[in-house]
């Protein structure tokens, strides 16, 4: 691998962290969109609290996901910027991108289980183990945006390798036959 596939593979690393932000950061406006939803047909009528609440939970997640978007499609422009275009292997035969790819999935995906776990064991000590009764709706972390997350994480980290491979077939699927990879 030369310095500019390393450099592009760190930029679509980078990407790929910040997809992952933006799902464990987005999930949570699920339920605040069905509740600003299901408050426009409440006994008060239209609100604009809820509506902005939606706006206000989606806005982190938007921007994760525009950072990572830009970063993967301009992956290849940035990592020219970074580094020169020697030709040069810079790194030993045996490592592949796919290789790195699958290192890097499953790195996100340790990254992620440790961010929605902390909300799971919360939430399930508050639902089960603790004896006060349940508090006001803001008491608990929501356990379906938790448990989406661990879901995410759990598939990035045990199947990284298949996700890589996935990863290949598409950036060849694009190439005429003679072209190399």
């Amino acid at each position: 691998m030369t310095r500019l596939e390393i450099a592009t593979l760190a930029c679509k690393v980078l990407a790929l962290w910040l997809f992952a932000n933006a799902v464990v950061v987005g999930v949570s406006v699920g339920p605040t969109l069905v509740s600003a939803v299901l408050s426009i047909f409440g006994p008060s009528g239209f609100q604009h609290t809820p509506l902005s609440m939606v706006v206000w939970t989606g806005f982190p997640a938007a921007g994760y996901l525009a950072m990572g978007l830009f970063l993967w499609f301009r992956a290849a422009s940035l990592a020219g910027r970074m580094v020169t275009d020697d030709p040069a292997p810079a790194t030993r035969a045996d490592i592949t991108a796919e290789g790195v790819m699958a290192v890097a999935f499953a790195a996100v995906g340790v990254f992620v289980v440790t961010r929605v776990l902390p909300g799971i064991a919360w939430g399930l000590y508050q639902r089960v183990g603790d004896p006060r009764p349940v508090g006001g709706r803001g008491s608990q972390p929501a356990l379906w945006p938790n448990a989406i997350g661990l879901g995410l994480g759990l598939w990035l980290l045990l199947g990284s390798r298949g996700i890589a491979e996935v990863v290949r077939r598409l950036r060849r699927a694009g190439q005429k036959p003679d072209e190399p990879a």
